[in-house]
């Protein structure tokens, strides 16, 4: 049976312990990919969050004088067939793409959770 002597000379010689948490954050912001989809993903959020302040139209409102109007400086992506800013519709848009995205992952995980249980 080994003594207390000798387990602590050998925990001494051992390698320091190396932050597992620490080094994936490092290696994984490292990628420019990672930067990039976290950019993607932040604008996507604050567009969502501030969507009354950046929409220059209101999204649900017909404007039949600018059907199908190609992309100019009032409509920066141009209108639908009933008149409504695509920019605008985009940003609103986003809410829902992100309370879907949101929602199925939530049920997902719940009944992933409840059959491995």
């Amino acid at each position: 049976m080994a003594n207390i002597d000798e387990i602590a000379a050998s925990a001494a010689s051992a390698p320091p312990r190396v932050n597992e948490l620490r080094r994936f954050v490092r290696v994984f912001f490292q990628r420019r990919m990672v930067i990039f989809g976290l950019v993607v993903l932040v604008i996507l959020f604050f567009s969502a969050i501030f969507a009354q302040q950046l929409a220059p139209h209101d999204p649900y409102k017909p404007n039949y004088r600018n059907v199908t109007a190609q992309p100019s400086a009032e409509f920066p992506l141009g209108t639908d067939q009933l008149g409504r800013d695509i920019l605008s519709r985009l940003i609103y848009g986003s809410r829902t793409a992100i309370l879907v995205g949101f929602l199925t992952a939530g049920i997902a995980a719940v009944v992933g959770m409840s059959l491995g249980l």
